[in-house]
């Protein structure tokens, strides 16, 4: 896993292969609506939302791509763990690229403008209430890319 601010995103070109298309997609990101869109190096998704209390929600992995989550708006705290160590709650499914976990790991809270990459091996649980209080709403690009 990689957690960072936007601003040094170039420092990662060896473990994130898109750097210049997640770069320049970057730039007409606050005009485009809630949805998917695709970019020069895999795709994106566009999301809205509130923060959910942790206890709500599961960890998730994915293995055909990996995942890096911006931040535009708003706060969110993420939960991280090893996948190998957490027991599957819901197997792989390859048509969605996405399995679910319980247990518990590192939490973190996102500020605008800091990111994660999760790559197979990491399990994340995204979308939590910051300090587990109240909810947030917040606006954040989700990059897909191939690994």
């Amino acid at each position: 896993m990689i957690f960072d601010s936007i601003a040094y995103l170039e420092q990662y070109r060896g473990k994130i292969p898109c750097v210049d298309g997640i770069l320049a997609f970057l730039d007409k990101a606050d005009q485009l609506k809630e949805g998917r869109y695709d970019f020069d190096g895999g795709f994106v998704l566009v999301q809205e939302g509130t923060t959910r209390p942790p206890e709500q929600a599961q960890f998730e992995a994915h293995d055909a791509y990996a995942d890096l989550q911006l931040l535009c708006r708003g706060g969110e705290r993420v939960e991280w763990a090893d996948r190998a160590a957490l027991p599957e709650a819901v197997a792989y499914d390859a048509d969605k690229d996405i399995a679910f976990f319980h247990g518990s790991g590192v939490a973190f809270d996102l500020m605008p403008g800091m990111f994660y990459a999760v790559f197979p091996h990491d399990a994340h649980k995204p979308g939590c209430h910051m300090g587990g209080e109240r909810p947030v709403t917040y606006r954040k690009l989700v990059f897909k890319f191939k690994v």
